[in-house]
């Protein structure tokens, strides 16, 4: 599924927070001994963006860029008109991993949910982008490998030179088995990223590694049914903060 991206706004302010939300169980006893059951096997996050200025003018001020205004009203109109209210935002300081460990193939798993590892803490990656279905120049039966653009392959492929195709994947999306890029597709089929499950078949024999590279969205909703905006000067507004938490699917 395709989801709308949280547009990206010239005035946005630093710092924008991020805070990581768990839900537990603690019970204390009479002796004042505590038992903590978490309910979550991962966190959710929540994000609160400040925004100093938003143009509806439609012209570009001051490092603003103009009709940022209209973007983000008619954004947010539309994603909570619709039903589940779920957008994709682009972490600036989190959104793409490279020769990211995936799992070890055991011979007959075929389905591996891509994560990013952080502190030694897997989250899944649920939103992964990927590119156009682009033809390429040169093939290995699928087995692309980075780098790769229509018409050169900058030394990557592994077979004769053919017209070939990755279904686009090459492009923002790679998936290593052994050091190659295995021939993979989503769970939901090769244009769907279906939660960030790839499949990968035939099965990675027992003690491969697998790893990939690529780019990800952090699928979020508001946090709130109303919009805080004010108009502090002509055809300027800000907004003192604006709030949406991670979500699962």
């Amino acid at each position: 599924m395709t989801y709308p991206q949280f547009p990206t706004l010239s005035a946005a302010a630093f710092p924008n927070k991020r805070q990581p939300r768990v839900s537990s169980l603690r019970q204390k006893a009479i002796s004042g001994r505590e038992t903590f059951q978490p309910l979550w096997a991962t966190p959710l996050y929540d994000y609160t963006i400040d925004v100093t200025a938003l143009d509806a003018s439609g012209n570009a001020r001051g490092g603003i860029a103009g009709g940022e205004y209209q973007t983000l009203l008619g954004f947010w109109n539309q994603t909570m008109t619709a039903p589940g209210g779920v957008f994709a935002y682009v972490d600036p300081a989190d959104n793409a991993v490279a020769a990211q460990a995936l799992g070890t193939g055991d011979g007959a798993t075929t389905s591996f949910q891509l994560v990013r590892t952080l502190g030694g803490f897997d989250d899944p990656v649920l939103d992964p982008v990927c590119g156009p279905n682009v033809p390429a120049t040169g093939s290995d039966a699928g087995d692309f490998q980075g780098g790769t653009t229509v018409g050169t392959d900058a030394g990557d492929f592994q077979g004769a030179t053919t017209i070939g195709s990755d279904a686009g994947y090459f492009s923002t999306l790679q998936v290593y088995a052994a050091g190659l890029l295995a021939p993979w597709t989503f769970s939901g089929g090769s244009g769907d990223a279906s939660g960030g499950i790839v499949v990968i078949a035939p099965a990675p024999a027992d003690g491969v590694a697998l790893t990939w590279t690529g780019a990800f969205r952090w699928l979020c909703r508001f946090a709130e049914d109303s919009l805080a905006l004010s108009e502090f000067m002509f055809q300027l507004y800000e907004m003192k903060q604006l709030k949406f938490s991670t979500v699962r699917l």
